[in-house]
Protein backbone atom coordinates (compact mmCIF):
# COMPACT_ATOMS: atom_id res chain seq x y z
CA UNK A 1 0.00 0.00 0.00
CA UNK A 2 2.76 2.43 0.98
CA UNK A 3 4.73 1.57 -2.14
CA UNK A 4 1.70 2.51 -4.24
CA UNK A 5 1.19 5.67 -2.17
CA UNK A 6 4.79 6.67 -2.85
CA UNK A 7 3.86 7.26 -6.46
CA UNK A 8 1.97 10.36 -5.30
CA UNK A 9 4.94 11.84 -3.41
CA UNK A 10 6.85 14.61 -5.06
CA UNK A 11 10.48 14.09 -5.97
CA UNK A 12 13.03 15.63 -3.57
CA UNK A 13 14.62 17.79 -6.29
CA UNK A 14 13.86 21.41 -5.56
CA UNK A 15 13.05 20.66 -1.93
CA UNK A 16 16.06 18.95 -0.38
CA UNK A 17 19.81 19.19 -0.73
CA UNK A 18 21.71 16.36 0.88
CA UNK A 19 24.72 17.04 3.09
CA UNK A 20 27.07 14.58 4.72
CA UNK A 21 25.87 11.15 5.84
CA UNK A 22 25.75 10.95 9.62
CA UNK A 23 24.58 7.36 10.06
CA UNK A 24 23.65 4.16 8.31
CA UNK A 25 21.44 1.20 9.12
CA UNK A 26 19.86 -1.82 7.47
CA UNK A 27 17.00 0.25 6.04
CA UNK A 28 19.13 3.02 4.54
CA UNK A 29 21.04 6.10 5.61
CA UNK A 30 20.60 9.40 7.48
CA UNK A 31 22.02 12.64 6.05
CA UNK A 32 22.29 16.19 7.18
CA UNK A 33 20.29 18.22 4.70
CA UNK A 34 18.99 21.63 3.68
CA UNK A 35 15.27 22.19 3.08
CA UNK A 36 15.16 24.70 0.25
CA UNK A 37 11.57 25.77 0.86
CA UNK A 38 11.76 26.01 4.65
CA UNK A 39 15.33 27.33 4.38
CA UNK A 40 16.58 25.38 7.36
CA UNK A 41 18.88 22.52 8.22
CA UNK A 42 17.09 19.19 8.59
CA UNK A 43 17.79 15.50 9.04
CA UNK A 44 17.01 13.44 5.93
CA UNK A 45 16.34 9.75 6.36
CA UNK A 46 16.55 7.77 3.11
CA UNK A 47 14.71 4.46 3.28
CA UNK A 48 15.46 1.76 0.76
CA UNK A 49 13.95 -1.18 2.63
CA UNK A 50 10.36 -0.76 3.78
CA UNK A 51 8.80 -3.16 6.26
CA UNK A 52 5.71 -3.15 8.51
CA UNK A 53 3.77 -0.84 6.22
CA UNK A 54 0.66 -0.76 8.44
CA UNK A 55 2.69 0.68 11.32
CA UNK A 56 4.21 3.26 8.99
CA UNK A 57 0.84 4.40 7.68
CA UNK A 58 -0.61 4.56 11.19
CA UNK A 59 2.20 6.79 12.33
CA UNK A 60 1.89 8.99 9.26
CA UNK A 61 -1.74 9.63 10.15
CA UNK A 62 -0.88 10.45 13.76
CA UNK A 63 1.96 12.77 12.85
CA UNK A 64 -0.32 14.59 10.42
CA UNK A 65 -2.50 15.46 13.41
CA UNK A 66 0.06 16.31 16.08
CA UNK A 67 3.01 17.95 14.34
CA UNK A 68 3.34 21.70 14.37
CA UNK A 69 3.39 22.16 18.14
CA UNK A 70 6.56 23.57 19.70
CA UNK A 71 7.03 20.51 21.91
CA UNK A 72 6.34 17.86 19.26
CA UNK A 73 9.01 16.81 16.76
CA UNK A 74 8.46 18.57 13.42
CA UNK A 75 8.44 17.00 9.99
CA UNK A 76 9.11 18.74 6.70
CA UNK A 77 8.03 16.31 4.02
CA UNK A 78 8.23 12.85 2.51
CA UNK A 79 9.52 12.45 -1.03
CA UNK A 80 9.77 9.69 -3.60
CA UNK A 81 13.11 9.28 -5.34
CA UNK A 82 12.36 7.36 -8.52
CA UNK A 83 14.55 4.36 -9.33
CA UNK A 84 17.58 4.93 -11.52
CA UNK A 85 20.45 2.80 -12.75
CA UNK A 86 21.79 0.72 -9.83
CA UNK A 87 19.47 2.54 -7.41
CA UNK A 88 16.09 1.25 -6.23
CA UNK A 89 13.24 3.62 -5.46
CA UNK A 90 13.73 5.47 -2.20
CA UNK A 91 11.58 7.25 0.34
CA UNK A 92 13.18 10.44 1.66
CA UNK A 93 11.91 11.89 4.94
CA UNK A 94 12.94 15.34 6.14
CA UNK A 95 12.64 15.91 9.87
CA UNK A 96 13.55 18.48 12.46
CA UNK A 97 17.17 18.21 13.55
CA UNK A 98 17.34 17.75 17.34
CA UNK A 99 21.05 18.20 17.88
CA UNK A 100 20.77 18.70 21.64
CA UNK A 101 20.30 14.96 22.16
CA UNK A 102 17.81 13.32 24.48
CA UNK A 103 16.92 14.00 28.10
CA UNK A 104 18.55 10.63 28.82
CA UNK A 105 21.79 11.99 27.31
CA UNK A 106 21.42 15.05 29.51
CA UNK A 107 21.08 12.87 32.61
CA UNK A 108 24.15 10.82 31.66
CA UNK A 109 26.18 13.96 31.00
CA UNK A 110 25.85 15.08 34.62
CA UNK A 111 28.55 13.76 36.91
CA UNK A 112 26.09 12.41 39.48
CA UNK A 113 23.42 11.60 36.88
CA UNK A 114 21.01 13.93 38.64
CA UNK A 115 19.51 17.05 37.07
CA UNK A 116 18.92 20.25 39.01
CA UNK A 117 15.36 20.56 40.24
CA UNK A 118 14.79 23.71 38.17
CA UNK A 119 15.92 21.80 35.05
CA UNK A 120 13.47 18.99 35.82
CA UNK A 121 10.61 21.45 36.31
CA UNK A 122 11.46 23.16 33.02
CA UNK A 123 11.56 19.84 31.12
CA UNK A 124 8.32 18.62 32.73
CA UNK A 125 6.55 21.85 31.78
CA UNK A 126 7.59 21.47 28.15
CA UNK A 127 6.49 17.82 28.08
CA UNK A 128 3.15 18.66 29.70
CA UNK A 129 2.54 21.29 27.01
CA UNK A 130 3.16 18.62 24.38
CA UNK A 131 0.95 16.07 26.17
CA UNK A 132 -1.86 18.61 26.46
CA UNK A 133 -1.64 19.13 22.70
CA UNK A 134 -1.83 15.37 22.15
CA UNK A 135 -4.81 15.14 24.47
CA UNK A 136 -6.68 17.77 22.45
CA UNK A 137 -5.99 15.67 19.34
CA UNK A 138 -7.19 12.49 21.15
CA UNK A 139 -3.76 10.89 20.82
CA UNK A 140 -2.04 8.68 23.42
CA UNK A 141 1.74 8.59 23.10
CA UNK A 142 2.14 5.40 25.18
CA UNK A 143 5.93 5.58 25.53
CA UNK A 144 6.92 8.75 27.38
CA UNK A 145 10.42 8.35 28.84
CA UNK A 146 13.73 10.28 28.83
CA UNK A 147 14.90 8.50 25.67
CA UNK A 148 11.89 9.86 23.78
CA UNK A 149 12.29 13.47 24.89
CA UNK A 150 14.72 15.27 22.60
CA UNK A 151 16.32 18.70 22.98
CA UNK A 152 17.09 21.25 20.31
CA UNK A 153 20.28 23.28 20.54
CA UNK A 154 18.10 26.00 22.12
CA UNK A 155 17.02 23.53 24.85
CA UNK A 156 13.43 23.24 23.63
CA UNK A 157 12.04 19.81 24.54
CA UNK A 158 10.44 17.74 21.78
CA UNK A 159 8.36 14.58 22.21
CA UNK A 160 9.44 12.01 19.63
CA UNK A 161 8.73 8.38 18.65
CA UNK A 162 5.05 7.93 17.83
CA UNK A 163 5.52 4.31 16.74
CA UNK A 164 3.32 3.02 19.57
CA UNK A 165 0.90 5.95 19.71
CA UNK A 166 -2.83 5.39 19.27
CA UNK A 167 -5.79 7.52 18.25
CA UNK A 168 -9.24 7.75 19.78
CA UNK A 169 -8.39 8.83 23.31
CA UNK A 170 -8.33 5.31 24.83
CA UNK A 171 -6.44 2.07 24.28
CA UNK A 172 -6.45 -1.53 25.49
CA UNK A 173 -3.02 -2.40 24.04
CA UNK A 174 -0.08 -1.16 26.13
CA UNK A 175 3.16 -0.37 24.34
CA UNK A 176 6.50 1.07 25.31
CA UNK A 177 9.00 0.53 28.09
CA UNK A 178 7.37 -1.42 30.94
CA UNK A 179 9.30 0.47 33.63
CA UNK A 180 7.40 3.65 32.75
CA UNK A 181 3.97 2.10 32.12
CA UNK A 182 1.08 3.04 34.38
CA UNK A 183 -0.66 0.42 36.56
CA UNK A 184 -3.82 0.53 34.44
CA UNK A 185 -1.80 0.00 31.24
CA UNK A 186 0.07 -2.96 32.72
CA UNK A 187 -3.19 -4.57 33.85
CA UNK A 188 -4.31 -4.56 30.20
CA UNK A 189 -1.53 -7.02 29.42
CA UNK A 190 -3.44 -9.82 31.13
CA UNK A 191 -6.99 -8.58 31.63
CA UNK A 192 -9.62 -6.81 29.58
CA UNK A 193 -9.51 -3.09 30.24
CA UNK A 194 -8.43 0.23 28.84
CA UNK A 195 -6.44 3.33 29.69
CA UNK A 196 -6.42 6.93 28.54
CA UNK A 197 -4.20 10.03 28.45
CA UNK A 198 -3.61 9.77 32.22
CA UNK A 199 -1.23 6.88 31.47
CA UNK A 200 1.16 9.34 29.78
CA UNK A 201 1.06 11.50 32.93
CA UNK A 202 2.19 8.50 35.03
CA UNK A 203 5.05 7.94 32.58
CA UNK A 204 6.12 11.57 32.97
CA UNK A 205 6.17 11.15 36.75
CA UNK A 206 8.43 8.09 36.45
CA UNK A 207 10.62 10.04 34.02
CA UNK A 208 10.88 12.92 36.50
CA UNK A 209 12.17 10.53 39.17
CA UNK A 210 14.66 9.23 36.61
CA UNK A 211 15.86 12.79 36.00
CA UNK A 212 16.26 13.34 39.73
CA UNK A 213 17.82 10.03 40.79
CA UNK A 214 19.63 8.83 37.67
CA UNK A 215 17.45 5.77 37.10
CA UNK A 216 13.79 4.86 36.87
CA UNK A 217 12.26 3.23 39.98
CA UNK A 218 12.51 -0.55 40.18
CA UNK A 219 15.00 -0.62 37.29
CA UNK A 220 16.72 -3.74 38.61
CA UNK A 221 13.58 -5.84 39.05
CA UNK A 222 12.81 -8.65 36.58
CA UNK A 223 9.65 -8.18 34.55
CA UNK A 224 7.37 -10.31 36.72
CA UNK A 225 8.43 -8.58 39.94
CA UNK A 226 8.20 -5.19 38.22
CA UNK A 227 4.61 -5.86 37.20
CA UNK A 228 3.72 -6.88 40.75
CA UNK A 229 5.40 -3.81 42.23
CA UNK A 230 3.75 -1.30 39.91
CA UNK A 231 0.26 -2.80 40.05
CA UNK A 232 0.10 -3.87 43.72
CA UNK A 233 2.79 -1.94 45.54
CA UNK A 234 2.73 1.67 46.74
CA UNK A 235 3.41 4.42 44.24
CA UNK A 236 7.09 5.37 43.86
CA UNK A 237 8.34 8.50 45.64
CA UNK A 238 11.46 10.65 45.58
CA UNK A 239 14.25 9.51 47.89
CA UNK A 240 16.03 11.75 50.36
CA UNK A 241 15.29 15.26 51.57
CA UNK A 242 17.16 17.34 48.97
CA UNK A 243 14.04 18.00 46.92
CA UNK A 244 11.42 20.68 47.53
CA UNK A 245 7.93 19.99 48.85
CA UNK A 246 6.55 21.18 45.49
CA UNK A 247 8.56 18.52 43.65
CA UNK A 248 7.47 15.77 46.06
CA UNK A 249 3.87 16.89 45.63
CA UNK A 250 4.18 16.94 41.83
CA UNK A 251 5.48 13.35 41.82
CA UNK A 252 2.70 12.31 44.19
CA UNK A 253 0.11 13.77 41.82
CA UNK A 254 1.61 12.22 38.66
CA UNK A 255 1.84 8.81 40.32
CA UNK A 256 -1.66 8.48 41.72
CA UNK A 257 -2.37 4.76 41.37
CA UNK A 258 -6.02 5.41 40.51
CA UNK A 259 -6.15 7.23 37.14
CA UNK A 260 -9.44 8.87 38.12
CA UNK A 261 -7.56 10.72 40.90
CA UNK A 262 -4.52 11.46 38.73
CA UNK A 263 -4.48 15.00 37.26
CA UNK A 264 -4.44 15.58 33.51
CA UNK A 265 -1.59 17.31 31.70
CA UNK A 266 -3.70 20.46 31.52
CA UNK A 267 -4.30 20.43 35.28
CA UNK A 268 -0.61 19.82 36.03
CA UNK A 269 0.35 22.88 34.00
CA UNK A 270 -1.18 24.82 36.92
CA UNK A 271 0.80 22.90 39.55
CA UNK A 272 3.16 25.06 41.69
CA UNK A 273 6.14 22.94 40.64
CA UNK A 274 5.46 24.07 37.07
CA UNK A 275 4.13 27.60 37.55
CA UNK A 276 6.74 28.71 40.09
CA UNK A 277 9.91 27.94 38.12
CA UNK A 278 12.38 30.64 39.11
CA UNK A 279 13.86 32.52 36.14
CA UNK A 280 12.68 30.04 33.52
CA UNK A 281 14.57 31.79 30.75
CA UNK A 282 17.79 31.55 32.78
CA UNK A 283 17.14 27.84 33.35
CA UNK A 284 16.80 27.34 29.60
CA UNK A 285 20.03 29.25 28.96
CA UNK A 286 21.88 27.15 31.52
CA UNK A 287 20.76 23.95 29.81
CA UNK A 288 21.84 25.42 26.46
CA UNK A 289 25.29 26.21 27.86
CA UNK A 290 25.59 22.70 29.22
CA UNK A 291 24.73 21.22 25.83
CA UNK A 292 27.38 23.35 24.16
CA UNK A 293 30.11 22.90 26.76
CA UNK A 294 32.95 20.70 25.62
CA UNK A 295 31.35 20.29 22.17
CA UNK A 296 29.01 17.75 23.68
CA UNK A 297 26.36 18.76 21.20
CA UNK A 298 28.20 16.71 18.55
CA UNK A 299 27.80 13.63 20.74
CA UNK A 300 24.14 14.47 21.26
CA UNK A 301 23.69 14.76 17.48
CA UNK A 302 25.05 11.21 17.26
CA UNK A 303 22.40 10.18 19.78
CA UNK A 304 19.66 11.71 17.62
CA UNK A 305 21.05 9.89 14.58
CA UNK A 306 21.10 6.62 16.51
CA UNK A 307 17.46 7.23 17.39
CA UNK A 308 16.58 7.54 13.70
CA UNK A 309 18.55 4.42 12.85
CA UNK A 310 17.16 2.31 15.67
CA UNK A 311 13.64 3.40 14.90
CA UNK A 312 13.50 0.97 11.96
CA UNK A 313 10.92 2.36 9.54
CA UNK A 314 8.56 4.06 11.93
CA UNK A 315 9.81 7.62 11.61
CA UNK A 316 8.13 8.40 8.30
CA UNK A 317 6.78 11.89 8.63
CA UNK A 318 4.07 13.04 6.26
CA UNK A 319 2.38 11.31 3.36
CA UNK A 320 1.83 14.50 1.41
CA UNK A 321 4.63 16.96 0.80
CA UNK A 322 4.37 20.20 2.76
CA UNK A 323 5.90 23.08 0.84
Amino acid sequence: MLLNTMLFFQEPRGYLKLGEAIGEGNFGVVHMGWHQIKRKEVAVKIIRKIEDQDTILNELEILEKVSGHENIISFYGAFHQKPARRINQELWIATELCDGGSVLDLIKSKRNRSLDESWIAYICKQVLQGLYHLRKQRILHCDVKPDNLMLTEDAVVKIIDFGGAVTGGKSDSPAGDMAYLSPEAIVCMSKRGEFDHKADVWSLGMSAIHMAEGCVPYNKLPDKALIQQITRGPAPTLKGNKWSEKFHYFIEECLQKNPVERPSARQLLSHPFITEISNERVVQKNIMKHLQRGKKNSLFLLSFCNYLLSYTNNILWLHITKA
